[in-house]
């Protein structure tokens, strides 16, 4: 049995992406896996601003139950929408605030060094392009930001990233491809 922690943001209230979390949630769940769940929309992520201090008593007591449960986790799941080529400004705050020194990295000599190494990271994103464009004219941005912060910076190992592109138009037929490969490794992921 594993320990999960899913996070999701997604911009909109209402949005057709939550069934592929949502199948993740239930399938990991129906594997024998304990499954925690923050949707960021349900809390208050403040920004950093010029003058804040840094350490960890600085954070609201919503931000530090997210923080211990990553730190109960054996893995992370965060599910989002690319907004604006990059992962969403509140998600991205969200990060900032808890990924903060000693707790999920420390300073080294270098910058950060990984102290969570024996943690994993399933990244869900969906974006409103085709795949290629988001790899390779764009850059992958977004995946790359989080592979610095959660692989580099803190020692996750990624297992599994699922990207829904052209998300406003998947038809029946995808929908259903998606959501049978999304239940299918959660199944497995024990």
């Amino acid at each position: 049995m594993k320990k999960i922690f899913v996070i999701t943001y997604q911009p909109k209230a209402k949005s057709d992406k939550e069934a592929y979390f949502n199948e993740f949630i239930t399938a990991s769940t129906d594997a024998g896996n304990n499954v925690r769940i923050l949707n960021i929309n349900d809390i208050d992520v403040d920004y950093l601003k010029f003058n804040d201090n840094l350490p960890e008593e600085t954070l609201s007591k919503e931000l530090k139950e997210a923080q211990d449960n990553i730190l109960w986790a054996d893995q992370i799941v965060l599910s989002y929408s690319v907004w604006c080529m990059n992962i969403p400004a509140k998600l991205k705050s969200f990060i900032e605030r808890i990924f903060q020194g000693g707790v999920l990295a420390k300073s080294g000599k270098m910058g950060p060094e990984p102290i969570l190494e024996n943690k994993t990271l399933v990244i869900i994103q969906s974006y409103g392009m085709p795949y290629l464009f988001m790899k390779y004219i764009f850059g992958d941005l977004p995946f790359k930001f989080l592979k610095v912060v959660f692989d580099k910076w803190c020692g996750f190992k990624i297992v599994k990233r699922i990207d829904i592109d052209l998300i406003d138009n998947i038809n029946d037929k995808r929908h259903q491809k998606l959501i049978n490969e999304i239940r299918k490794f959660a199944l497995q992921n024990k």
